[in-house]
């Protein structure tokens, strides 16, 4: 499969399109919630425009840790360990991109996973982001179940 490299200026996929990278070291995907719905994706999309560094930021680590895995980022200031249920976060600026690794879509190729996006104020995240990210984080790992038992 060719890797499917994305810049900030030709992101523009179709909201049904999963993939942010197919990369040589890993898969970075957008997670799914309940209902189908691609909240970081969402997310994405609208500060695009409000916010292109941050953006455009987001993207390249996402991007690096397609080409390259999770410990090639080793400044803390833009990837981190949440310490919480294998959460981590892609961090540009103010923007935080909470994710987790998953090794049950393909078993040779960790699949990153972004799972919701904020906007942090402050240095500790609010109890409720880190809640709902383990929400969609469950969701997500219900749907890929469900997905590959209908294989």
């Amino acid at each position: 499969m060719s890797s499917r490299v994305h810049s900030s200026d030709d992101f523009q996929l179709e909201l049904n399109d999963p993939f942010v990278n197919d990369g040589l070291a890993c898969r970075v995907r957008f997670a799914e919630d309940a209902s189908g719905r691609l909240p970081s994706k969402e997310f994405l999309d609208q500060l695009k425009a409000e916010r292109p560094k941050e953006y455009a930021t987001a993207l390249r680590y996402a991007r690096l840790i397609a080409e390259h895995g999770h410990s090639f980022i080793r400044n803390e200031l833009r990837f981190k360990n949440l310490q919480e249920d294998g959460l981590y976060e892609i961090k540009a600026h103010q923007l935080r991109v909470l994710c987790y690794p998953d090794k049950t879509v393909d078993p040779k190729k960790t699949t990153w996973f972004l799972l919701y996006c904020v906007i942090k104020k402050t240095d500790a995240h609010r109890p409720d982001d880190v809640l709902r990210a383990k929400r969609l984080k469950e969701e997500n790992d219900q749907r890929i179940k469900s997905k590959s038992s209908k294989k």
